[in-house]
């Protein structure tokens, strides 16, 4: 029973799923984190209008999914937080135009 269940999952790992995520308008490759932030911040509209979602859980979806997806750049190397100087990086594309 048990290595007919492993079986039955590694073909379904090896023939995989397909999922349409959302591109990342920055690094112009598709996103699971950024799909999931735009499906909880539909289901927070949503909550708006209607009364079958709960708002207060698809708030609370919205911040974890964003903080997912804003965290993703947060990088720790030799215990050190690092975060990107976003002024710089824009000052370089700015002087690369020129």
């Amino acid at each position: 029973m048990w290595l007919k269940l492993v079986e039955q999952f590694k073909k379904l790992n090896y023939i995989g799923f397909y999922f349409p995520f959302i591109s990342d308008s920055k690094s112009k490759y598709s996103s699971a984190t950024l799909t999931m932030m735009i499906i909880s911040y539909a289901l927070v509209v949503a909550s708006m209008f209607t009364k079958k979602v709960d708002g207060g859980i698809a708030f609370n979806t919205l911040i974890a999914t964003a903080s997912l997806y804003l965290g993703r750049k947060i990088s720790g190397k030799n215990d050190k937080i690092e975060i990107p100087d976003l002024e710089a990086e824009s000052k370089e594309k700015k002087d690369e135009q020129v």
